[in-house]
């Protein structure tokens, strides 16, 4: 099972592993359907175990989706007073260990009502929780509103890492420099595949929730100016080369004399700059070769003539990107901020406080102004000064590592391994493994996949596809 949660490996690689160490040591190897049954007997325990009933409950809500018209709505939890001790003792940093699973709910339809509901049934199994964070989905918004209806005490939060790309989708979507930006990174990517500058490509761009991640695009524009400030260019092409096009960029700087003396180097191919020194040394008399060095190095250097044939546009936008990296600062600063030491009464004074040496034009005044306005909203009904959660990446985060499983599915859909989600946040012991064998068997995870899903879509394809449209034996 540790090789499926943790390693990710599918469930026949897992076979695989055991196949192979039994080449060197007297192991047992099961086959794959047995890991299979095994992961989806305990997945199916840990989703329905009775939990603890407590009244200090965190909840996060979101949902994902596969192939097919279902979506899965999952609740996350974690006891208040766990929160709090991680912010006293580790900066609030959460694993996957410290949440559970509370709720997992497929549904057809995702109604505000319907959710509602799910919240409810898991607040009567576990306990009413203090708080929800969730995207701000529309669905999602109306089922907390109308649980929060019900119960005023509770606190909805709206996330983050949603809020703030919210507001710089609102910043740049309609920013001609950077969408002109983000547009040549794209086409630059797409050029640079198949070519020497291929390890420097821009990251590709999300087609959807594109500016969660603008971070990106300017750390890479970053990086790559700063490797080309280094004027080493060997790892693109080490060659040296005074061909007609040097010369030619050399003629306007140089006088007729420098340049006969260059003549006889024309064409001559050189392994690497040091190569190319000593040749330029052996043609130019000593008092010129300090003048003639330095430009002829730069323009023979065909590794510095292809990084400029096709990254040299990024030198244009470095002024012009300087107030989005000021932009994603503001943002990086109060995600890390609430990330760490939670969402309290003090967040809104501790963020002027953290930002407030930056010299800020007009616009990023009037951005801050609008972060400032959702700390204000999301603090001014906090009852006490205890930390509260702000963000909601770890379930954004475990679905991203669910879908690791679900792709290796040969129809991604959702299905039997939609009960691996809560063994992600789950840790493995040999005592909860042999409590949930003894406890469930195969059968009931069967009986719970067809009253859930029914026939699954692999199923329902392999009865179609495997009927036989045309007679193709040979008469």
């Amino acid at each position: 099972m540790a090789f499926v949660i943790e390693s990710l490996n599918s469930f026949r690689g897992a076979a695989q592993n055991f196949a192979l160490l039994g080449q060197y040591f007297a192991v047992a190897s099961p086959s794959y359907s047995s890991i299979r049954q095994w992961v989806l007997r305990v997945g199916f325990y840990e989703l329905f175990r009775p939990r603890e009933n407590r009244g200090d409950w965190l909840f996060i809500i979101d949902m994902t989706l596969e192939l097919g018209a279902r979506k899965c709505l999952v609740i996350l939890g974690i006891p208040q007073a766990h929160w709090q001790k991680l912010v006293n003792t580790s900066q609030g940093e959460l694993s996957y260990q410290d949440m559970e699973v509370l709720g997992l709910e497929i549904m057809s339809q995702t109604k505000g009502e319907m959710i509602h509901q799910v919240i409810e049934d898991v607040a009567k199994r576990v306990g009413r929780p203090l708080q929800i964070v969730s995207d701000h989905g529309g669905d999602l918004k109306k089922g907390v509103s109308l649980y929060q209806a019900a119960h005023p005490e509770v606190i909805a939060t709206y996330d983050i890492t949603h809020q703030c790309a919210r507001l710089l989708k609102a910043e740049l979507e309609l920013d001609e420099t950077y969408q002109a930006f983000a547009s040549r990174c794209a086409r630059s990517r797409q050029q640079m595949q198949q070519s020497p500058l291929s390890f420097l490509r821009p990251p590709t761009q999300r087609a959807k929730a594109r500016y969660f991640n603008i971070d990106t695009l300017l750390e890479w524009s970053a990086k790559v100016m700063t490797y080309q400030q280094r004027q080493d260019f060997s790892l693109i092409n080490p060659r040296f080369c005074l061909d007609q096009s040097a010369l030619d960029a050399l003629n306007p700087h140089l006088g007729a004399v420098r340049m006969t003396q260059l003549q006889f180097l024309k064409d001559l191919t050189f392994p690497h700059r040091q190569a190319f020194t000593q040749a330029l040394q052996a043609s130019l008399p000593p008092q010129h070769f300090s003048e003639v060095a330095p430009l002829a190095l730069q323009q023979a250097d065909l590794g510095r003539r292809y990084f400029q044939q096709k990254l040299g546009w990024l030198q244009d936008y470095q002024i012009a990107l300087k107030p989005y990296h000021q932009m994603l600062a503001l943002v990086r600063t109060l995600q890390q901020q609430l990330k760490q030491q939670g969402l309290t009464n003090r967040s809104k004074t501790d963020f002027i406080e953290q930002t407030s040496a930056l010299q800020l034009s007009p616009r990023l005044s009037a951005f801050k102004a609008k972060l400032l306005d959702y700390l204000e909203r999301e603090t001014v009904a906090l009852p006490s000064d205890k930390p509260w959660l702000g963000s909601s990446d770890m379930i954004e985060s475990l679905f991203g590592k669910y879908k690791l499983f679900s792709a290796k599915s040969p129809l991604k859909h959702m299905g039997h391994l939609i009960l691996t989600l809560p063994l992600l946040t789950t840790q493995l012991t040999a005592q909860l493994i042999k409590t949930a064998m003894e406890t469930v068997s195969f059968d009931a995870v069967e009986n719970w996949y067809r009253k859930v899903f029914g026939p699954s879509p692999l199923a329902k394809r392999r009865a179609v596809f495997q009927e036989k449209t045309v007679d193709i034996e040979s008469a």
